[in-house]
This record gives C-alpha cells, structure tokens and sequence, in this order.
C-alpha cells in the first residue's frame, strides 16, 4: 500500500514526479477542506428551524451537493496528475478550518460558522491558484479557480441572510 503523499505512477499527462508532489500538496488541504464544508452544510441542513427553515434547508442542502462534487473533482484532479488524494479520516485534520463544536447551533450561529470556513477556504484558494500558475499547472488552476467563483456566490448568499429581517428578529427574541 502506498504512502500518504507519494505519487501513485508515473504522471498520464506529462508532469515530473516533482511538480506531481507539489501539485498534490497543493490540491490535498483544498479535498479535505471541501469535503469539511459539505459536512458542515450537511449538520445545518438537519439542524436548521425557524421562520426561515424552508428557504435554509434548501440551501444548505444544495451547496453540501455543490462542495462534494468539488471536493471528488479534486480528487479525480490529484488522481489525474499523478498523486494521491488524503485518505477521508484525515480531513479533519488537513482542513483550514477546525469544525464547529458539538451540538445545535442557532441559526445566525450556523450562517457565521459558515462564512467563516468559506472565508478560510478563499484564503486558501487564493494563495493556491497562483501557485499553480507558477509551477505550470493552469488546469488545476482553473479548477480551482470555478470552485472559488462558485463559493464566493454562497457567502453572498449567506451574507444577505444574516440580513433578514426575520432571521434578526427570531434572535432577539432568543429562537434558533
């Protein structure tokens, strides 16, 4: 069995096994992070009451879909350029944010926690993408690039919630 981190084969589109580990370095902490993310929209997703819960739940839901199709992309990304993807008990650990505590958030509680792994995420993302530019991978640039545009139109999303009215007014009056 291979090692975390080793490459797997030679590179089927051409890159040295040098650019294969730096690509794969690069795109492991964004797997782990995206997967994190879908569990995290998933938890909201069951938690989730409220005056807003119809529109929230629906949400949560489709962007859970959204970051695991991202984070299987990446890994059939690190796949394709030669290296091999963290094992899944390993997220946790190799994500750029730490999951919320046990237990039920409120709703607010859960849009914060939410734009704050995102935030974390485009950090990442950002310093990312020109890496890969640099060491010649404009592919992976690209895909990073889409997942990036796509997440930053849900902390959009999530932001304007944080302004509604109703979602205001059930947290002053101590509802989740």
């Amino acid at each position: 069995m291979a090692n975390q981190g080793t490459i797997v084969q030679k590179s089927p589109i051409g890159f040295d096994s040098a650019k294969v580990q730096q690509i794969t370095d690069i795109l492991n902490p964004d797997l782990a992070t995206l997967f994190q993310l879908f569990e995290l929209w998933e938890k909201h997703q069951w938690y989730v009451r409220g005056s807003e819960y119809k529109e929230l739940h629906s949400c949560f839901d489709a962007w859970a879909e959204h970051s695991l199709k991202h984070a299987d992309t990446v890994a059939e990304r690190i796949v394709t350029v030669g290296g091999i993807p963290l094992d899944p008990t390993t997220f946790p650990q190799a994500s750029v944010f730490q999951f919320e505590p046990a237990g039920v958030p409120a709703v607010r509680e859960m849009l914060q926690s939410q734009l704050n792994a995102l935030n974390q995420l485009f950090q990442k993302l950002r310093s990312d993408i020109p890496q890969l530019d640099q060491i010649g991978d404009p592919a992976s640039a690209i895909l990073l690039r889409n997942i990036l545009l796509e997440h930053e139109n849900f902390a959009k999303k999530i932001s304007l919630y944080m302004e509604k009215a109703g979602i205001v007014y059930e947290l002053l009056q101590g509802r989740p």
